[in-house]
């Protein structure tokens, strides 16, 4: 998977939340303006303890309600946005810190959000047909200037 903003809202200090809220507008206006393709949500827990203790969920519904669906989920610390490499798009939520008593291991609550459209014809929507990825700023700033695109 690979995310459609420069930077994980969970990595991100104060100014870099800033421009991830910035990014994420224009994924909110960018997916908005594509039709309201017939959709699969599909609810997965993605730290260990709530991944044990919950069965995955499927859920038919529109495009366009994905943010409604996201709103519903525990996204305390903000949620980022993937194209998975089947085409998808992927919405990772990241919701408040727990530890477990018994283990003393902390974490947070990570659920994953995969939509999987259909378009009028019935066929696969690939998302990577809509949405470029950015390189990370990781990788921009880690390369030498002869690897810069001029």
């Amino acid at each position: 998977m690979k995310l459609l903003h420069k930077k994980s809202i969970y990595e991100s200090d104060y100014e870099e939340s800033l421009r991830h809220d910035e990014e994420i507008d224009d994924i909110i206006s960018k997916l908005l303006s594509l039709p309201d393709y017939h959709s699969e949500f599909q609810l997965r827990f993605e730290d260990d303890y709530h991944k044990e203790m919950n069965v995955p969920l499927d859920y038919e519904s529109f495009l366009h309600n994905i943010f409604d669906f996201i709103a519903e989920q525990d996204i305390k610390n903000g949620v980022d946005v993937l194209l998975t490499d089947e085409g998808n798009l992927c919405f990772m939520a990241y919701g408040q810190s727990y530890t477990i008593r018994s283990t003393g291991v902390s974490d947070v609550v990570r659920t994953s959000v995969t939509v999987i459209s259909k378009d009028e014809d019935d066929n696969k929507v690939d998302f990577g047909q809509h949405f470029a990825c950015p390189v990370p700023e990781n990788e921009q700033t880690n390369k030498p200037k002869s690897e810069h695109v001029l």
